[in-house]
């Protein structure tokens, strides 16, 4: 049985990790920091030896791998070079760099993206899922933005969301791995605020049947954000564990990473939990195949 880290120390304390068995909520709007958290939390499982599955409703595939790659690497500029396009520069991983990362994610990280799909309905896209779940045995399956898949119909759409809902709780027990929904927040939210579950784009269903709800916000106060405090994130339901935290992160430029603020009682002051990822350890591997 794994237990998949998020990375952000007092979130995966309250939660005991992401538990096999148990469907997470993602909520944030856009460009809050949603979708750089779960970046962190595919990269910690990758480097925790989990193995993951990515539906991805939206965003392009390559991108995100180049994403994930940067958030793997970091800020160590040994590892990169400059090239020039047009007025702008621009980082790329070096070859024995790219060679490494792509050794320490194989085997470990899939992805299907429904842009490129030819599944029509909710029914074939949950009965791929199955499949996929049942003969390849995810530790984790991130399924973002995938909604989008529902029907317009206001009605019969709060139905089959529903009906989605449960099909990932069942697929979670059935096969002991656990699942992240990504969603955004309703009109109902306005930036900058704590969220609540009621505020989670959708039927009541959808918040009611998750074991976990985690919310990522960003931080607009300008004082708050030229003090190190870029945003927050905040677990909002723990049907196990009942413990509800809220955290203040740093945004990290240079990795594309946020990072947890916590108050050090020794040294009596906040600092910035930071880490790295272990794709280093296949360096001489990538070098000994180029």
């Amino acid at each position: 049985v794994k237990y998949v880290p998020t990375g952000i120390e007092t979130i995966d304390q309250a939660l005991n990790d992401l538990e096999p068995r148990r469907l997470t909520l993602v909520t944030g709007r856009s460009n809050g920091g949603k979708t750089t958290f779960i970046k962190q939390v595919i990269a910690n499982a990758i480097d925790k030896q989990n193995k993951v599955y990515l539906m991805n409703g939206e965003n392009d595939a390559d991108m995100l791998i180049n994403d994930l790659y940067k958030t793997v690497i970091g800020r160590d500029d040994k590892h990169y070079y400059t090239i020039k396009i047009n007025k702008r520069y621009f980082k790329e991983p070096k070859i024995d760099t790219l060679v490494a990362l792509r050794a320490w994610h194989k085997n470990k990280l899939f992805m299907f993206n429904k842009g490129e799909s030819k599944l029509k309905t909710l029914e074939e896209l949950m009965k791929m899922l199955e499949i996929e779940i049942k003969y390849n045995q995810y530790d984790l399956v991130v399924i973002d933005n995938l909604m989008s898949i529902l029907s317009v119909n206001a009605a019969e759409k709060y139905e089959q969301q529903a009906d989605f809902t449960q099909m990932l709780c069942d697929l979670s027990k059935n096969y002991n791995t656990h699942i992240i929904l990504v969603l955004h927040p309703n009109k109902t939210y306005q930036k900058g605020e704590d969220m609540d579950m009621e505020q989670i784009s959708g039927s009541s269903d959808i918040y009611n049947k998750a074991d976990n709800i985690i919310a990522v916000t960003r931080e607009y106060d300008e004082e708050k954000v030229s003090n190190g405090i870029n945003g927050y994130i905040q677990v909002i339901k723990n049907r196990y564990y009942g413990e509800l935290v809220k955290i203040e992160t740093n945004f990290d430029k240079e990795t594309g990473l946020l990072l947890e603020r916590r108050y050090n009682e020794w040294e009596e002051q906040i600092e910035v939990r930071g880490y790295t990822f272990k794709f280093q350890d296949y360096l001489d591997e990538a070098k000994g195949v180029l």
